[in-house]
This record gives C-alpha cells, sequence and structure tokens, in this order.
C-alpha cells in the first residue's frame, strides 16, 4: 500500500521525455518509508528513491503508481486541483 502526499506532470518541452514527479508513502512491514518516484511515460522507465538517495525496486511501485497518475484523483492532484491531505490512494 502507498500514500501519495504529491504528484506533478513535468513537461521537458522539446528535448527529453516529460515524466510524472510523485511523493509518496510505503509501508515496508516495519514502519513508513517517504519515497520519490519518476515516472515517465513508458512501461518500466520508473524511478523509485529515498530521502537518502538509494533507489527502491520499481516494479514494486510501478503498477500502483501507474494506476494512481490514471485515476480521477490522481489527474486532479497531478494537475494541480486537489490539496494533498485529501489524497489516500484511489488505487
Amino acid at each position: 500500500m502507498l500514500i501519495v502526499d504529491s504528484a506533478r506532470y513535468h513537461r521537458n518541452g522539446s528535448f527529453g521525455a516529460d515524466y510524472h514527479a510523485i511523493l509518496f508513502r510505503h509501508h515496508d512491514g516495519k514502519a513508513w518509508v517517504r519515497l520519490g518516484a519518476i515516472v515517465f511515460d513508458a512501461p518500466e522507465h520508473v524511478a523509485i528513491l529515498d530521502d537518502t538517495g538509494a533507489s527502491w525496486r520499481c516494479e514494486d511501485f510501478e503498477p500502483e503508481l501507474r494506476r494512481f497518475i490514471a485515476s480521477p484523483c490522481g489527474q486532479q492532484m497531478v494537475w494541480g486541483a486537489l490539496a494533498p491531505s485529501a489524497v489516500a490512494n484511489e488505487a
């Protein structure tokens, strides 16, 4: 399970791939961990980092993050119409 705190879409203009930047919390079985994700449009193009810069396995999070992005709640947050406190993961 993950809880999304913030999500935004970044358009890279004429050079580079566009992406979603997502800050979220994940319970690893012991405690809640704050993570950040860069989710590109192409499947399997996801980076997950914690606040120390350590990377996490993207396949553990990609399906749920993509469901969130596609959800109505995710779309509202990505485009800035929903406050982070109003979201408790719909995915």
